[in-house]
């Protein structure tokens, strides 16, 4: 993902934006520990990339570009802004708890590949926990409970208004909860967009760890839709 998101920056860059990509509090190259993050802190954490950009370029509005979980936050932060121009979501989680479930899936899948034999520690309301350190974790992340409860409270179909002048959805997924978010943004007036890039989610299973993988044709939708051509 990371070099897809680079190639992206890239490619908005030489059409003439300001880009600016950043890490969230305690994963990639920022400060802090994982297990000490929460959704309110990083939605602080965008609204101060956000500030950052506007001064370093001298700039009025801006475009949010997100993927996934980061495509939520995006969202999100567009109902209590007025600067954010455009919303570019790519893949959004529509529904926390259905995201918890596809993570603990995956978890699930990722042990039996990889620990064989191994027994998961389940706590009292059903998570899986790391057989270790009795916390929840997730594929090698401790997921706290601040954390657990404020993925599972998002619900991008609850949204009751967005100041975002311009909504894009792109889906390499086929979701529903796609389609139904379009519907949702179209009832609250929102000019929204929505498409669908065939084929383009095969980058996704080979982890995005060379030039071939990286989902060239929903990049390049991407850029035409955040220059508004």
């Amino acid at each position: 993902m990371h070099r897809a998101y680079r190639h992206l920056s890239v490619l908005l860059a030489k059409s003439g934006l300001h880009v600016l990509r950043f890490d969230y509090y305690g994963c990639g190259d920022s400060s802090g520990e994982f297990e000490d993050a929460d959704v309110e802190h990083w939605l602080s954490d965008l609204s101060v990339a956000i500030d950052e950009i506007k001064d370093a370029g001298g700039l009025s509005t801006v475009s949010l570009i997100g993927f996934r979980l980061g495509a939520s936050l995006a969202a999100l932060a567009s109902t209590t802004r007025t600067d954010i121009s455009r919303l570019v979501l790519w893949d959004p989680v529509v529904n926390g708890k259905q995201y918890i479930a596809e993570l603990r899936e995956s978890h699930g899948e990722w042990r039996r590949n990889h620990l064989p034999g191994a027994a998961d520690v389940v706590s009292d309301n059903g998570q899986a926990k790391s057989e270790n350190s009795g916390k929840l974790e997730i594929i090698g992340f401790p997921i706290s409970p601040k954390l657990h409860d404020g993925l599972e409270g998002i619900d991008l179909l609850k949204i009751k208004n967005t100041l975002a002048e311009q909504i894009h959805i792109f889906d390499s997924l086929e979701l529903r909860k796609n389609t139904d978010l379009r519907d949702h943004f179209a009832s609250l007036k929102a000019n929204v967009n929505y498409e669908f890039v065939s084929g383009s989610q095969s980058w996704s299973q080979s982890g995005g760890s060379d030039a071939l993988s990286i989902p060239d044709s929903i990049l390049q939708s991407i850029v035409t839709a955040t220059i508004g051509e």
